[in-house]
């Protein structure tokens, strides 16, 4: 059997993020603004990793807000962000007892000891200070 890589895509709203894995070590990352054409960047981002990793087998990923609907359309695997957040911090920092990520448009917070993300997204809401409403 030949190796396998692992290829993970988080496909943003406004960025794309690839890392490519050798079991654990990290051999490749890229992180590039799409300027909404995820298509062409998906495009030369496949380009680059097949120029710099001829032939290489890989194990798909993707995650982030732009995410399933490439997934679909690619047939690749997805998981939800938070998931695989949640799973790498279990894996490689389980000591951690908060995550806090802050992204293009999310704001997403997850408990490790419960387990529960508390995000609501504003809804139609003029005030720009005021994006997203917690509740803890």
């Amino acid at each position: 059997m030949d190796k396998v890589f692992k290829l993970g895509l988080d496909i943003g709203s406004t960025t794309i993020k690839v890392v490519l894995l050798d079991g654990d070590k990290i051999i490749h990352s890229d992180y590039q603004r799409h300027h909404s054409d995820v298509s062409g960047l998906l495009n030369e981002l496949f380009e680059d990793l097949n120029k710099k990793f001829p032939g290489i087998d890989v194990d798909v990923v993707i995650t982030g807000s732009g995410g399933l609907s490439v997934a679909n359309w690619l047939g690749f695997k997805f998981t939800q962000e938070v998931m695989a957040e949640t799973q790498a911090i279990k894996t490689y920092h389980p000591e951690t007892d908060v995550i806090i990520e802050l992204g293009g448009e999310d704001f997403i917070k997850a408990y490790k000891t419960i387990f529960k993300v508390l995000f609501i997204p504003q809804q139609n809401n003029s005030n720009p200070a005021r994006k997203h409403t917690l509740f803890h």
